[in-house]
């Protein structure tokens, strides 16, 4: 394992060695086999970021009511954070996972699953409990930004000199994001038939996905001096309209995005998503700067039958368990992000020249 070097104050990383191979990956069910870890173990990564449903913690129902109804009591909050407990523990006895842990770095980042519930954002009433866990899993110090940020669990690091320096930004779309907006039952019923989910964008000119601080958090970080940049989100970015948790149900906070990276001039840009239970490759061009690439890896263990359509989408979905490969050619200025299967065959790749992601 790389010499690690902690800059608190940035809340950055930095390894000696520059970094060529990144692995991905989202949606780990701990309670599922995960042959996939022996896979990822064989490219040898520098470094392995997690998207997200990293466990499935989802506590029950009966306690978010109990808390929304009565309020929050000691013997509630200790049995919530049993469960959680329970089911990051599962995970950390899984072989291939703790031994691919054991020798390179993980970030992380959390979506609806390891946040606490499905599909809920800042009305989930237990989120500084599963924060906490979440924190002392992934082994963050007690000196870490992380710890004391209002608004959510969002991170960035630094690996590599100058030249060859690579950032890897995590962002937190769940602890401040506002309600879903969803169609009618009928209407979901129909979208059913088009593998479409139940959510509309939503209308309120109020609606976040993040907030004031992580946002001007980003702006800072997308001004900082990198030679290629990563940006993890928890869930999809550039698919157009899936009707399942995406940006595109916050539009004003998804073109925020884009009009910030224009307006900080944030080059060499790749998104990385999860969430979805299939893997894809999607392009957007944006006229105000270049075109955006994001390629999404899910699940490290859940599949799903009936992938959604998405006009931005480059080739083929892969509906089976995969993680994804991002591997850095630093002489030609180029590089090349994969999808490959538990066999580790590969099954998405796409070859991306750094010049391609310039004003």
């Amino acid at each position: 394992m790389k010499t690690l070097l902690h800059v608190s104050l940035l809340a950055l990383w930095l390894p000696i060695q520059a970094i060529e191979t990144i692995a991905f990956g989202s949606c780990a069910n701990q309670y599922h086999e995960q042959p996939i870890w022996h896979s990822i173990a064989k490219h040898k990564p520098e470094l392995m970021i997690m998207l997200g449903d990293n466990v499935y913690a989802d506590v029950e129902d009966t306690w978010i009511e109990e808390a929304r109804t009565k309020g929050r009591s000691d013997a509630l909050d200790a049995q919530v954070k049993r469960h959680i407990q329970a089911q990051y523990d599962a995970l950390s006895e899984n072989k291939g996972f703790k031994a691919l842990r054991a020798q390179i770095p993980f970030v992380a980042t959390w979506d609806d699953h390891d946040f606490g519930k499905d599909d809920r954002g800042s009305d989930f009433p237990f989120i500084d409990l599963s924060r906490e866990i979440f924190l002392d899993f992934w082994q963050e110090g007690a000196d870490s930004p992380r710890r004391n940020q209002k608004e959510g669990i969002y991170s960035a690091y630094m690996y590599g000199d100058v030249g060859k320096r690579v950032q890897v930004i995590l962002l937190d779309s769940r602890t401040l994001r506002s309600a879903q907006f969803p169609v009618d039952k009928a209407t979901y019923e129909e979208r059913q038939k088009r593998n479409m989910g139940p959510y509309l964008a939503n209308p309120d000119a109020k609606a976040q996905m993040l907030g004031a601080e992580q946002w001007s958090w980003l702006e800072a970080q997308l001004r900082q001096n990198a030679d290629l940049r990563i940006i993890g989100f928890s869930i999809q970015f550039l698919a157009d309209f899936t009707g399942w948790e995406s940006w595109a149900n916050f539009p004003k906070e998804r073109e925020r995005l884009l009009s910030l990276i224009a307006k900080t001039r944030a080059e060499h840009i790749i998104m990385l998503s999860g969430d979805t239970h299939w893997a894809e490759l999607s392009h957007l061009s944006d006229p105000r700067s270049y075109g955006f690439w994001e390629l999404t890896s899910s699940g490290l263990s859940e599949e799903w039958s009936n992938v959604s359509p998405n006009q931005n989408r480059i080739g083929a979905p892969y509906a089976k368990a995969n993680f994804g490969l991002i591997r850095i050619d630093w002489e030609a200025r180029a590089l090349a992000l994969e999808i490959r299967n538990e066999a580790d065959e590969v099954i998405i790749t796409q070859k991306i020249p750094f010049e391609t992601m310039e004003f």
